[in-house]
């Protein structure tokens, strides 16, 4: 029996960011036609809990996760090589001087993306969300700065606002609607080189190879805007791939 592969583990919030980025992630493996390494991904959307507070760690938050992970697929920690998380930033950005209340709303809140503002239908669901924004800025800003968990290599990646907006410039909040536009982008850009090129040519990412550097200037925009930093998370998946080839670790 040969040795079990190991894990390159990806972590994100919902089904609808799976579905976008497993594709692009699949082609890298099979263009390295990787012998050590296998993809594996699963879900949680541990930064935005209501019961999220000051005595959170968010490092224990992932790891919990990761337990699960494991018990469900039978690994061992030893059997993972490498953490990728990828959240949506949601409203974190944004300072609550651009908050209002609108009591006409259909849903809970809504981004204005043009005028950098956010309504809220009640200032009960305005204050609810902010304290749930302002811990997971907290949990981000140490979790962005976190290279490993548990001896693993971890890296945290982002969407802002979100994963729709990022790749359809709009906030997607049925999830058929999210689907829809992934289905929509990935049927115009079915490849990786062709979504590398979209967010170039669409200046959705910063000018840095340096995924904390990414992190520090996203969050120094201190507003709502459209960026990401998922072209470090292929970068990343790439490079460890090739020094597997090269025969590196």
């Amino acid at each position: 029996m040969g040795k079990q592969k190991e894990v390159i583990l990806l972590i994100v919030e919902g089904q609808n960011d799976e579905d976008l980025l497993t594709e692009y992630i699949e082609e890298e493996f099979a263009e390295a036609g990787d012998k050590t390494y296998r993809f594996e991904v699963t879900n949680g959307d541990i930064l935005s809990r209501p019961s999220n507070n000051l005595e959170t760690n968010p490092v224990k938050k992932v790891n919990d996760v990761l337990n699960k992970f494991m018990k469900e697929k039978k690994f061992r920690i030893g059997d993972i090589a490498h953490i990728f998380q990828v959240i949506d930033v949601d409203g974190i950005l944004a300072s609550s001087d651009t908050y209002q209340v609108r009591e006409q709303l259909t849903s809970n809140h809504e981004y204005d993306l043009m005028n950098n503002k956010i309504y809220f239908r009640t200032q009960n669901i305005l204050n609810a969300t902010s304290r749930i924004w302002d811990n997971k800025l907290r949990l981000v800003n140490r979790l962005a700065k976190t290279d490993k968990i548990r001896n693993r290599k971890y890296k945290l990646l982002y969407f802002s606002v979100t994963s729709e907006h990022v790749i359809a410039n709009q906030i997607c909040w049925q999830q058929d609607d999210k689907f829809n536009a992934i289905d929509a982008f990935q049927d115009q850009y079915p490849d990786l080189s062709s979504l590398r090129s979209f967010l170039k040519k669409e200046n959705l990412v910063y000018q840095t190879n340096d995924i904390q550097e990414s992190w520090a200037k996203l969050l120094a925009e201190e507003k709502l805007i459209r960026k990401t930093n998922i072209n470090l998370l292929f970068d990343e998946i790439e490079k460890i791939l090739l020094k597997d080839e090269n025969g590196e670790k």
